[in-house]
């Protein structure tokens, strides 16, 4: 799972666990992982049964462990059948506020990467414009969180381009072995990239907008496999969508 979080930037996640077989039982651990990839709570063993749903919170694991302003990662397995697995971000029950009101995100849970991933809808709206009380969702900012599916720590190029193709800039992101790295446009530094409005990704002065990522793994590591998510948020509410792999 790219993204776990408890009462951090104003999200709690949980996570939809579904027993893909009719027939046969299963029994599911999630172990979470902070973004220095060390191991954080244990959720489980929960049994599953043929066809079956188990839902979990990530503030709840029942080792007891305090997940207090927790961003990171989770790893879902599966002992004895496959699982289907939908992850979600929501306005945190105790940390929430009016920026995160009606943020109810999805994303799918994977178990196979890759080494070079698309992101065709990428933001990033300036300070004046995301927080205009008239923007009503129309002025965007996109967050990208990479997981690593590897055991040894990885790097990860974040190339930003414009709508017309031009590289903007490059950011490597270092990410810990099956943990989770972060990337956006102001991290990046390409606010204000070309013909771009001044302190924004993907929206022009001529009043277009379009940009977007291709993640790649670094030359250190070229065959390096990884997923990832984009969120894309505007005051108030926001949507999650899976990186698509480009072969």
């Amino acid at each position: 799972m790219s993204t776990g979080l408890c009462e951090r930037f104003g999200l709690d996640t949980f996570y939809a666990v579904s027993n893909a077989s009719t027939t046969t039982g299963t029994n599911i651990t999630v172990q979470y992982k902070d973004t220095g990839g060390n191991n954080v709570a244990t959720d489980g063993p929960y049994n599953i049964g043929p066809g079956e749903k188990k839902s979990i919170r990530t503030c709840d694991p029942n080792d007891g462990t305090d997940m207090s302003d927790f961003t990171g990662s989770a790893v879902i397995t599966s002992t004895t059948t496959d699982i289907v697995v939908i992850g979600k971000a929501q306005n945190s029950i105790n940390a929430g506020g009016p920026n995160t009101q009606d943020v109810f995100t999805a994303f799918l849970g994977e178990a196979n990467g890759a080494s070079e991933l698309a992101i065709p809808f990428v933001r990033w709206a300036n300070d004046a414009q995301f927080n205009d009380p008239s923007n009503n969702g129309g002025r965007q900012r996109t967050f990208l969180a990479i997981q690593n599916l590897e055991n040894s720590p990885i790097k990860v190029n974040a190339e930003y381009y414009d709508k017309d193709g031009n590289l903007a800039g490059t950011h490597t992101v270092d990410i810990a072995g099956l943990s989770k790295g972060n990337t956006n446009a102001n991290l990046a530094g390409v606010l204000g990239f070309g013909n771009m409005v001044d302190g924004a990704f993907g929206y022009y002065n001529d009043n277009t907008f379009g940009a977007g990522v291709i993640l790649k793994a670094h030359p250190d590591n070229p065959n390096a496999e990884f997923i990832a998510i984009n969120r894309t948020q505007h005051p108030g509410a926001g949507e999650d969508v899976n990186a698509v792999p480009t072969q």
